[in-house]
């Protein structure tokens, strides 16, 4: 016998729990009449979503207000100021991934990000891994305002995103995707199957809801995304933040940005107040430059953004049957290459010798620019002889020993001439590795 509903609306019709069966959340709520007769489809499906919206279970949201979350000891640091950072595109939809060493403080970014054009909206910050007194801790240190940074403890993904779509936040970090977990995947947190399920989840709640949201991930010894590659591909922007342990600088560099290119880098210095932007990169890391042999500045690019650095060498006959070669900041196999041109292209031979190279301010370059300062500098440590204060060495070195153009050598001078470095030795100037060291009177 077909059941008469009347004129009940559909809310009606869900409230009145009599009539309906148990249902299961899943991707979709399934519904169905304890008579196996069915309401008006149109009417089904607004019961269907009248039920998805009231009956998901929401995190417990805790306001950093609170009287309990209070730290015992005070603590005054300054108001974080940053007039310069890189473009996050947060009035639009978005997801990004910010991997990051745990020793590089991706913590205290966090809540840089936090502070950063969020102070007067709603933020919902999200942690599997720490709880709300220790971060409020971390904001009372750096001097973060939390009167709309909200707190939310959950690792389950379904729980997050149903809290994050019901309070429309401006801005949702979620740390970290390694300890989310999704009740659709029968496998302990952190693995491939919980990792991939959570993010398409958060993806989804992001495009529906245009809601932008910030997952942070752990990289792996080798520096790669720890988890999936195709959790790379899902997301709109793919930020590294790293640096060296012991080094105060931290750099902020895109692999992937969908909302504009990935030739952006932007440099941090940590210090007891939190992240201060390095406004003038190029100062900071000649600040404490040595007049000793072996010191030879270039100018690399941080995305489109100049500033020079300092390379350092250090060379000694081996004591042993192979020389040693180690390297910090600079690609130890682009090092071995150099140290190769030099013994074959040159009058100077370094087969026998141990090579020791450093980036001076503890980062790292890739630029093949940096080709000629290494050789400089490996060939000034051999012959003890200290180079001019105003040198800068910009080019890269070919098989052959000849100096190649390299990209935007304008922008790369006019940063140079601006801190009074006159002295340029580039491919406009010598041909050859062989023509440059003339050029210094070796």
């Amino acid at each position: 016998e077909k059941i008469e509903f009347k004129r009940e609306t559909p809310i009606e019709i869900a409230d009145r729990k009599s009539n309906f069966a148990d249902f299961i959340i899943e991707n979709k709520i399934l519904l169905e009449l304890k008579t196996k007769n069915f309401i008006d489809k149109k009417d089904y499906y607004q019961t269907q979503r009248y039920l998805e919206n009231a009956n998901l279970q929401l995190g417990i949201i805790i306001n950093f207000q609170q009287e309990h979350l209070k730290p015992k000891r005070v603590v005054n640091p300054k108001f974080i100021n940053a007039t310069r950072k890189m473009q996050m595109h947060t009035n639009d939809t978005k997801k990004e991934i910010n991997d990051s060493h745990r020793d590089s403080h991706s913590s205290d970014f966090e809540a840089f990000e936090c502070n950063s054009g969020h102070s007067h909206r709603d933020v919902i910050y999200n942690s599997g891994e720490e709880s709300a007194q220790q971060i409020k801790l971390r904001f009372d240190r750096l001097g973060i305002k939390t009167e709309n940074i909200k707190y939310l403890g959950e690792t389950d993904t379904d729980m997050v995103c149903a809290t994050i779509k019901k309070n429309r936040p401006a801005l949702a970090i979620i740390d970290s995707i390694q300890t989310a977990t999704s009740q659709d995947v029968d496998s302990s947190f952190g693995g491939v199957g919980q990792i991939k399920a959570a993010t398409a989840k958060l993806m989804e709640v992001a495009k529906k809801d245009n809601i932008p949201i910030i997952i942070v991930g752990h990289i792996t010894k080798g520096g790669d995304i720890a988890g999936p590659k195709l959790l790379e591909h899902m997301v709109d922007t793919v930020l590294y933040f790293e640096g060296e342990k012991m080094s105060h600088y931290r750099m902020l560099r895109a692999v992937k940005n969908r909302f504009g290119n990935t030739n952006e880098v932007g440099i941090f210095e940590m210090t007891g107040d939190g992240l201060k932007e390095v406004a003038n990169p190029s100062a900071a890391f000649l600040e404490n430059k040595s007049d000793v042999s072996g010191s030879v500045l270039t100018c690399t690019l941080g995305g489109n953004r100049p500033f020079l650095v300092e390379v350092q060498a250090l060379t000694n006959p081996t004591q042993f049957g192979n020389p040693m070669r180690k390297s910090s900041g600079f690609d130890l196999n682009r090092l071995n290459i150099i140290a190769t041109i030099i013994n074959q292209r040159t009058d100077i031979k370094c087969a026998s010798h141990d090579i020791i190279l450093n980036i001076a301010g503890g980062i790292k370059i890739q630029d093949p620019a940096a080709d000629l300062a290494v050789a400089l500098a490996i060939i000034s440590s051999m012959k003890n002889k200290v180079l001019p204060k105003n040198l800068v060495a910009l080019g890269e070195l070919g098989l052959g020993g000849e100096l190649r153009k390299i990209s935007q050598i304008e922008k790369r001078l006019n940063e140079a001439k601006r801190l009074g470095l006159t002295n340029i030795l580039s491919p406009e100037n010598s041909k050859t590795l062989s023509e440059a060291i003339k050029n210094l009177i070796f």
